[in-house]
């Protein structure tokens, strides 16, 4: 879980980190109009295939955690069943030795 609080954690660093940079690029460097709506839509592109590139790890990571759970869940159940029988096969042997034992005293 901590690698995607990190992933997200980084993402939104990153976005606002760039919107941040572009604000002061815009504030701080005097250039024409074209040459300054240029820079945004080269800067917003590449920020947005960044975030993208970003939310495709993600997405990743979580299919594989979602895959180790279902795996994982298997083994569970497969254990469970395990000791159910064992409790099941106890309480057979149990019973044999009460009527056995119940003989005895007879």
């Amino acid at each position: 879980m901590s690698e995607q609080h990190g992933g997200e954690s980084f993402l939104a660093g990153f976005l606002i980190g760039g919107m941040i940079g572009a604000g002061i690029a815009l504030l701080f460097a005097p250039a024409k109009g074209d040459e300054t709506r240029e820079f945004i839509k080269t800067h917003a592109t590449k920020a947005i295939d960044d975030g993208k590139t970003e939310v495709d790890k993600i997405h990743q990571v979580m299919r594989e955690e979602f895959t180790k759970l279902l795996e994982n869940k298997e083994v569970v159940r497969e254990a469970i069943q395990k000791g159910i029988n064992a409790f099941k096969s106890r309480g057979e042997n149990a019973e044999e030795d009460i009527d056995e034992n119940q003989e005895e005293i007879d």
